[in-house]
């Protein structure tokens, strides 16, 4: 009887222990979303977000004149840390959506792409109609207003898995805070190694 004791109490705290790595492992579910299409400012195809990737999504503009620019650059490192992984093959996908469709014509989205050199078989610069742009937004909950041509954003990056789950919201960039590369790169590889 004493050794039946002892071998429930050991599975029990063994449970116990399991259960406290799983959920500090396990990334939570925010929220999810639906799933979307939009036109690539690149190619002018039709994106569709119903693919069973991995996405990092960011929204920017092009006229924005820090935040957006400072993320963008830090998103770049954190693409080529990843490219270096390995885990774009089919898994994984940067998703950049522009705030302002009427400003930012596919000339300038690509423009813009090229400036942080991130115009990748990986990296989606897209542009919908306002219409796609307010269901996306809304979708995320990233607040935008436009006052005299410019844009006031909320200033969140996201982490989606397959699912369309959002799994990890972060921080933009600004010109004394960068976004958190370390953070995001790691509960990306958690989610390709689920």
């Amino acid at each position: 009887m004493k050794l039946l004791t002892t071998i429930l109490f050991f599975f029990l705290i063994a449970g116990g222990l399991w259960g406290l790595w799983y959920l500090q492992t396990s990334l939570p579910v925010l929220k999810t979303v639906e799933p979307f299409q939009m036109s690539s400012a690149v190619d002018g195809e039709k994106y569709d977000s119903e693919n069973d990737r991995i996405k990092v999504v960011a929204f920017f503009y092009t006229a924005c004149p820090d935040i957006c620019p400072f993320t963008m650059s830090d998103l770049k490192e954190a693409y080529d840390e990843l490219d270096d992984k390995g885990v774009f093959d089919g898994q994984v996908e940067f998703v950049s959506i522009t705030l302002d469709p009427e400003a930012d014509t596919e000339e300038r989205v690509v423009n813009y792409a090229n400036s942080f050199d991130a115009v990748t078989d990986h990296w989606h610069w897209l542009r919908g109609t306002e219409q796609e742009t307010a269901a996306a937004t809304e979708q995320f909950r990233m607040q935008r207003v436009k006052l005299d041509g410019q844009i006031v954003h909320s200033t969140t990056l996201y982490l989606v898995d397959a699912d369309h789950q959002i799994r990890g919201t972060y921080q933009m960039a600004t010109a004394k805070d960068r976004v958190n590369r370390e953070e995001l790169i790691g509960d990306v590889l958690r989610l390709v190694e689920k």
